[in-house]
């Protein structure tokens, strides 16, 4: 894994390496393209006025760097990450791994048993206090889970370790609001809009763990996978339903 690293000043000894004062993006590379890069670059800086962190690197610059670590390390198809903090930034990758049947047959999902706080400013940052998500992900996958799902202190849905979620109810979309605790994801700003162009209603919402039961579909979106049908949320089974897949042809 290749990686460029611009610092004003060291690092080791700073808010960002001991107390993950930081924040990052992670952008799908296809066909050599950096998808949303801008629409990611404005998030960080958001990001990063919420927890006070001057940053003066202008979109430009960013931008200038990505294309130039894409070309260097010939990458066609990879997942990028920029992070930033106060003393630069940093451009790393790894390997795209999601597969054709993924898509085809969807994933399985289980409960998280950590609370996502809807109280908690950090819920509504992609910051680099990213422990806890990984932690859930590894004790998803040692059940054999794809991901885990996170429910706020009230019982409400709000987003799996890595993407938000969306359910299908007859024709409409439901999908839990920001306010429940969640990040808002490039990707699901994108699909709530295109959802609106096609004309198919979709609400934003609280949903309690026990109202999933009666929704035919679901699935869960981020800019890497863009969406991926969900099989089943523990032992609750969906179909892939035609909204699913309409979308998939649009995203």
């Amino acid at each position: 894994m290749g990686y460029y690293c611009c610092l004003k000043k060291d690092i080791i000894v700073s808010n960002a390496f001991l107390y993950g004062m930081s924040v990052f993006e992670t952008i799908l590379i296809e066909n050599g393209n950096a998808e949303y890069l801008k629409d990611h670059y404005l998030r960080m800086i958001d990001g990063l006025k919420k927890l006070n962190i001057e940053f003066n690197v202008k979109y430009e610059e960013i931008k200038e760097k990505v294309y130039e670590y894409i070309k260097e390390n010939r990458l066609t198809k990879s997942i990028l990450r920029l992070t930033a903090f106060e003393q630069g930034y940093l451009i790393t990758h790894r390997e795209y791994n999601y597969k054709e049947e993924n898509f085809k047959e969807g994933i399985d999902l289980c409960f998280a048993k950590s609370i996502r706080d809807k109280n908690n400013p950090l819920t509504y940052i992609k910051s680099s206090n990213y422990a806890v998500n990984i932690i859930e992900a590894g004790i998803a996958k040692e059940k054999g889970f794809a991901q885990a799902l996170f429910l706020n202190q009230h019982g409400e849905i709000c987003e799996t370790n890595c993407a938000n979620i969306f359910f299908i109810d007859k024709c409409n979309i439901i999908t839990p609001k920001v306010e429940c605790g969640l990040l808002d994801g490039v990707m699901r700003q994108k699909i709530i809009k295109k959802a609106i162009d096609l004309g198919i209603k979709i609400m934003e919402t609280q949903i309690k763990k026990e109202e999933i039961y009666k929704f035919q579909g679901a699935f869960v979106s981020n800019s890497i996978f863009k969406i991926l049908p969900i099989k089943k949320i523990d032992e609750i089974v969906f179909d892939i339903s035609d909204i699913t897949n309409k979308l998939l042809l649009y995203i």
